[in-house]
This record gives structure tokens, sequence and C-alpha cells, in this order.
């Protein structure tokens, strides 16, 4: 039920993951019933999924990339990003237990499933799943993004982390992932460490024009969507402002290194990943983007 933004009745829409192919739109996302109150202090949740055309008239799907059991590590399936490649689609996704934590196990693990037609998923379970590298917190590893390096010809993974350090709060940082398959992936370490914010959520890599712009949501200093953006993926220091156009002050350390391609993106992901409260979801290494 909608009057002009759409929401699934009796739940919050949240962590919008939009795939576009031929004109229609696959919107992805999580339904939290906020019951007795959000995210892990309420029901899990898994990948709903609503189509459209024109962005006023829907089709509900309901879940359909399933949350696992209650003992499984995706118990809850938080954000990611859905593509085509190989011959099918994938949904690069973060799989969360909000009972490992205190076990002692990582509570956030990216994981994998295919499918043929954007509605029917097969989990890749134990096959792939890209857990918390040494040093970096278990318990915040998550928001996939991948795409395709055209230059270096192989898919790169992005995501939001938080390094180990008792010295400081402002550990949080993006890191990334390489392969050529999509299946065999090398931790490639930092890719925008700037040592400015508690943690990276959402992810975002892009070109417009002539610019490229990589696009983080912080929670520490406002809770912003933080944007840097370039004319050149090799070297200078560009300048980062908040959505709101606020600039900020951020250092730069050496050249750039990018892994970016315009390769089936929709004018929807372009426009970047969205919540429900407006944060979006980008990329670098620690001598990159900063």
């Amino acid at each position: 039920m909608h009057k002009l933004y759409y929401q699934p009745e009796g739940h919050w829409f949240g962590d919008c993951m939009p795939f576009g192919k031929d004109g229609e739109f696959y919107l992805f996302h999580q339904r939290d019933t906020r019951n007795p109150a959000p995210l892990e202090k309420g029901q899990p949740f898994g990948w709903a999924l609503a189509t459209t055309s024109d962005f006023v008239n829907y089709k509900d799907f309901g879940e359909t990339l399933q949350k696992g059991a209650y003992e499984a590590q995706d118990q809850y399936i938080y954000a990611g990003s859905v593509f085509e490649a190989e011959g099918e689609y994938h949904a690069f996704y973060t799989g969360f237990n909000r009972e490992y934590a205190a076990l002692g196990k990582a509570s956030q693990v990216l994981m994998h499933a295919t499918s043929k037609d954007l509605i029917h998923w097969d989990k890749s379970e134990d096959k792939l799943l890209l857990a918390p590298q040494p040093g970096y917190d278990k318990d915040d590893w998550r928001d996939p993004f991948v795409l395709w390096n055209e230059e270096k010809q192989e898919y790169l993974l992005i995501l939001g982390a938080r390094k180990l350090d008792g010295k400081k709060l402002q550990n949080g940082c993006t890191v990334h992932f390489t392969s050529k398959d999509l299946k065999t992936w090398e931790f490639q370490g930092d890719f925008w460490a700037p040592d400015l914010f508690t943690m990276h959520e959402m992810p975002d890599l892009f070109r417009i024009g002539d610019w490229w712009y990589l696009v983080v949501t912080e929670y520490s200093d406002k809770s912003k969507m933080v944007y840097r953006m370039s004319r050149s993926l090799q070297r200078g220091c560009p300048g980062s402002r908040s959505v709101s156009g606020q600039a900020e002050a951020l250092h730069c350390r050496g050249e750039h290194a990018g892994y970016l391609s315009d390769t089936q993106r929709s004018p929807f992901r372009a426009a970047g990943r969205g919540r429900k409260n407006g944060k979006y979801r980008g990329r670098t290494e620690s001598n990159g983007y900063v």
C-alpha cells in the first residue's frame, strides 16, 4: 500500500538493492516488521522483491532470497548487490546471525546466490563464504558491491568494514576482493581507509559523465552519505562533500586507484543504493581515495 513511495503493508522498507533490465526494475529489499524492535531485535528477514516499469505500479513477489534457519549464518539477510554475469544473475549479500557474536563466531559473513530469472535463487552455501579477514572486526563486515573491471579483466568486490584497532574509534574502512571467475576471490586489503569514521556502510562506485564517484555511508558524524569525485583514477586529490553539499576536510595521501566500469549499470543503480532513512552506499586502497 503506497501513495507515492512504495511500502509493503505492515513493514518498513530497507536497503534497496535495485537491478534494471529491458525497462523493468527489480527492487530487492528488506522488510522489517520492527516487532518488537528494528533489525536484530526484531523478526529475521531475507530479501523481498517488487518489480516496476514506471515507479507507480508495482508487482509484489514477497521474499524471494529466503532467510536461513534460525541457527544458520544467514538468519538475517542484510544488504548486498545484484548483477548479471557468466550467463546468470548473482546476488552477493551479508549473512547475519544475531546469536553468533556471543558464541565467538563471526556474526557477519559475505554470501552468494545465483538465479536464472531474478525470482528463484540458489544459495552457494559453504561453497562461497567471504569471512572477515584478520585485523578486521568480525561483527562489522557487510554490504558487498560487485562490478567488472574492464581494464584488469577481473571482478571487484567492495564492502564496508571496521579495523580491529583499540587505539582509536575512527577505524572504519572500505576493503576489497578481486576474482577472475566469481568463484575464487583474493583479498586485496583496504580500498579506502581515511581514519575519519567509525564504520563504512553501503559502498558504491560508479561513473557519471567525466567523473568517477565513490560513495559511502558513515554513522559517526551526522550519519551522512559522503562521496568522493575525480576526473582521473590515477592522480589528484578530489574534494569530498556530503549529500547536503557540505564540504568535508579529507586528506590526500597519494595516487588514486580505481576499478570501475559502466557495464550493465541501470539508471537506478547509477544513482546509488538506497535506505529508508536516505543513506546510500563506494571504494579505494590505502594509497587511493582518502
